[in-house]
């Protein structure tokens, strides 16, 4: 059995501690992403290794997304914001590639994976407390962005405890505690998940969970499937008012009664409408604006006429795929479809060959998902709920070139 160096374990250790602070403690995080970035140069760098590296597709896809910010934000410098944007993408990318490139084995990748889950579900007992406390005024992870953006972090890591649950049923002889833990936990973040009350996480959710239910074709994951979701669905309803966990069902309910149009969708179209006016003007089409520049679009200028709805803001495009056309033109939104579009060729690929079994596959699905889906109605692909999908998806593509490792192949 081969023996693990301190310097291994240590590289290991940062980055359990890294995807267990990430929803909830600032300055840990960038403190453990940095110090994991230098134990692993420091453990693999050379030169020899330098000239002999050639990158794939999935690294040139890397590139092109962070050569896409970088040209972005020299072209339109100086603006707000400044190097934010390409700062966030630049942390993504290269958390990704660290994982990617680690060979990390299959005990170190389900290390990592309780190291997500812990770290949820102490985020999720820290955002109770906080709104017990009357901090915030729904729930959501204190350092994971707005509840929408909290939402899509905890239906990525809810989507891989089905991963791990779903292993745990299949392996010939299930350890009573894993398979307990497993399902506790995603119980937990399911219930989360709808209690912050994110209608586009909420629907991303349960179309992944159909997708799968589709794919394995069993009938017990579906009648689990359906309490679990009862159950969560229920519990929101009796949670009190302090949790503000209702809006969702009640701004459905408006939507689909056609009594009035929520506020919120209303100024997502409008905001929806100032984006394709810009588009259209073809000032900036190639490039974009600028990373996390969307706010310096002028509105009134665009369309003077439109009626704007009360406390109307520009932060931006409700849409990830469109904030990237206008933030970082067309090289920048093909860059992002590009790289989505090998994690995609990759699942359906393994999915062929069986693979959808394991909890790796089930996870990356998730994390290219629930992003992808909430993404439309909402938040870009940046900051925390970016980080953590970058790292599940490393994972998975991680696992497919390290020989031996169970599910890497299929």
């Amino acid at each position: 059995m081969p023996t693990t160096s301190f310097s291994e374990k240590f590289e290991l250790f940062l980055l359990c501690l890294l995807l267990f602070v990430l929803p909830t403690m600032e300055t840990p995080k960038t403190l453990a992403l940095l110090l994991y970035v230098m134990t692993w140069v420091g453990r693999r760098a050379s030169w020899i290794g330098l000239v002999r590296f050639r990158p794939d597709r999935i690294e040139l896809a890397l590139l092109a997304m962070l050569a896409a910010g970088l040209i972005s934000t020299a072209n339109n410098w100086p603006f707000p914001n400044g190097t934010k944007g390409v700062l966030d993408a630049l942390r993504y990318v290269v958390l990704f590639w660290c994982v990617y490139r680690a060979g990390y084995s299959e005990p170190q990748l389900r290390l990592l994976g309780y190291a997500i889950a812990l770290g949820v579900l102490v985020g999720l007992g820290y955002g109770v407390v906080e709104v017990l406390q009357g901090k915030r005024a729904q729930l959501e992870f204190h350092s994971a962005g707005i509840v929408t953006q909290s939402a899509i972090y905890l239906g990525i890591a809810a989507v891989a405890g089905i991963g791990f649950v779903i292993a745990e049923l299949r392996e010939r002889e299930i350890t009573g505690w894993r398979l307990g833990f497993w399902a506790a936990a995603t119980v937990v973040m399911v219930i989360g998940l709808f209690a912050m009350g994110s209608r586009g996480a909420m629907i991303a959710f349960v179309i992944i969970v159909l997708l799968l239910l589709v794919i394995m074709n069993q009938r017990r994951l579906w009648y689990a499937a359906a309490v679990v979701l009862a159950v969560a669905a229920a519990l929101v309803v009796i949670l009190p008012p302090s949790f503000n966990a209702s809006r969702a069902y009640l701004k459905l309910g408006q939507t689909f009664t056609q009594q009035t149009m929520p506020s919120a969708d209303l100024e997502r179209m409008h905001v929806w409408r100032f984006a394709m006016a810009h588009l259209k003007r073809g000032e900036h089409l190639w490039f974009g604006i600028g990373p996390k520049n969307f706010q310096s679009i002028d509105a009134a200028a665009l369309l003077p006429e439109q009626p704007r709805p009360g406390a109307f803001h520009l932060t931006h495009a409700h849409n990830m795929f469109l904030n990237k056309l206008v933030e970082e033109g067309i090289f920048g939104l093909s860059a992002l479809l590009l790289f989505f579009g090998l994690i995609a060729a990759s699942l359906i690929c393994s999915a062929k060959s069986g693979g959808f079994h394991h909890w790796m596959w089930i996870a990356a699905l998730g994390a290219l998902l629930m992003p992808g889906i909430a993404g439309l109605f909402n938040t870009p692909f940046y900051q925390e709920h970016a980080m953590l999908a970058m790292a599940i998806m490393a994972m998975y593509l991680g696992s497919r070139r390290v020989p031996g490792v169970r599910g890497a192949a299929g």
